[in-house]
């Protein structure tokens, strides 16, 4: 069985968030910019979509239907790409959303969509007909299986501080603490597994020991 619609991820940061509102605003795709997919998405590809089916496109995180964030109160496209505005539900993980986007904990976006038409110029693909079906912005690396955030070492080690930092201090509830923990664990594991020369035998088995238990004592405890 093929796949229903497919995903795309870029490094398309937030314009715009309003933890007092509830309330997000950035981008979820940027017209003739060349993608790490070695596609461009055109200007005017997810008209069709808006005009005839925007009440059924969604706003989730990490592409979970589970977790739908809330209304769009803008979904357009500009000149610089597909630009949408949301209000952000009271709901546990709406409130745990925003202070994840706040704390820069979630910074990039996502869509699902099928391609309906596209052309080759050289080994470029134009896309100029999305079916566009939601809108995802990712909490990171290693939580969707469609979304890997992290290219390099370097990612990894910024990705770490990152969390530790926003796990120490957060108020968000335990559910996404254990998952941003759960995170933590694997990108400590890519390391290992990308970076073999840097790490001992002895470092490798510490982290692979690790329990999201022992994970948080080391958060707890300075």
């Amino acid at each position: 069985m093929g796949k229903i619609y497919e995903y795309k991820s870029l490094q398309l940061e937030f314009k715009d968030i309003d933890e007092k509102t509830m309330s997000v605003a950035g981008y979820f795709s940027a017209f003739d910019k060349i993608d790490s997919y070695n596609e461009v998405a055109v200007k005017g590809s997810f008209k069709r979509s808006l005009d005839n089916n925007r009440e059924r496109i969604k706003y989730y995180q990490n592409h979970d239907i589970t977790k739908n964030l809330g209304p769009f109160q803008e979904l357009k496209e500009d000149d610089y790409g597909l630009f949408y505005r949301a209000n952000v539900l009271p709901t546990s993980f709406g409130k745990d959303f925003m202070i994840m986007a706040a704390g820069g904990v979630i910074k990039e976006h996502s869509i699902g969509y099928k391609e309906i038409n596209s052309r080759y110029e050289g080994k470029i693909k134009y896309i100029t007909e999305h079916h566009l079906m939601e809108g995802s912005a990712l909490t990171g690396w290693g939580v969707n299986q469609y979304t890997p955030m992290v290219k390099s070492a370097e990612q990894a080690q910024d990705r770490i501080k990152t969390l530790e930092t926003f796990v120490r201090n957060t108020t968000a509830t335990d559910e996404t603490i254990q998952l941003l923990m759960l995170e933590i664990k694997q990108l400590h594991q890519l390391l290992i597994d990308t970076t073999p020369p840097a790490v001992t035998a002895q470092d490798s088995e510490k982290v692979k020991g690790l329990d999201l238990q022992a994970i948080a004592q080391l958060f707890i405890t300075n």
